[in-house]
């Protein structure tokens, strides 16, 4: 079966075609606009299904409108079917994408912290049964758009960052990062106090 795949972020989305069971080349489109209009425009003859996990309702719901209009099938990703339990105070404030971030962790390995950069820095845990036990959210820093950046990427091979030098020197360790403007002091605690829990 062929598989289109949305990733609808609240500024872009990102799009690849699964053949032979193998991700594709991932693409981007980015505003509501170009969205529409890629949606309209798009061959679904050769689709199965179309698979969406979405942070951004207004633009998934439009999406969708598209899809029923030409009768493709579709599964939108929820808390409701997250297949891994979500051992939270309210599991349906559990967003999409942090869903599929634990799911692809857990293929991995588990337990786990699993940190996400975007347009928001979201921090999840999962325990050694692959159970989401807890997580934070920091503002994101947009990179793609610095100026900085795109001249570096005309000019040199490999831009390496202070976290990139971090990791590098640490490959073998556990490491836990908190990023973010606020609240890293409050974050630390309260991963500090999981983790207690955890091993006790």
């Amino acid at each position: 079966m062929n598989f289109l795949l949305l990733d609808i972020g609240n500024t872009s989305i990102a799009y690849s075609i699964t053949k032979n069971g193998k991700v594709t080349d991932i693409h981007r489109v980015e505003n509501q606009e170009n969205i529409n209009k890629f949606m309209r425009l798009f061959d679904f003859s050769h689709i199965d299904k179309t698979l969406i996990c979405s942070v951004a309702p207004s633009i998934s719901d439009s999406v969708v409108d598209v899809l029923k209009y030409k009768d493709v099938d579709y599964f939108e990703i929820n808390y409701t079917h997250a297949k891994t339990k979500l051992l939270v105070d309210k599991p349906s404030e559990v967003g999409n994408d942090r869903i599929c971030n634990i799911m692809g962790a857990k293929v991995i390995n588990a337990p786990a912290i699993i940190i996400d950069f975007g347009t928001a820095t979201t921090y999840d845990i999962i325990n050694e049964n692959g159970d989401f036990i807890g997580g934070a959210i920091s503002p994101g820093i947009d990179i793609d758009k610095c100026k900085i950046k795109n001249y570096l990427k005309k000019n040199l091979s490999k831009i390496i960052t202070d976290l990139d030098l971090f990791f590098e020197m640490n490959k073998k360790n556990l490491v836990i990062s908190i990023t973010g403007t606020n609240g890293k002091s409050t974050t630390c605690k309260i991963i500090e106090k999981i983790l207690e829990k955890e091993t006790s």
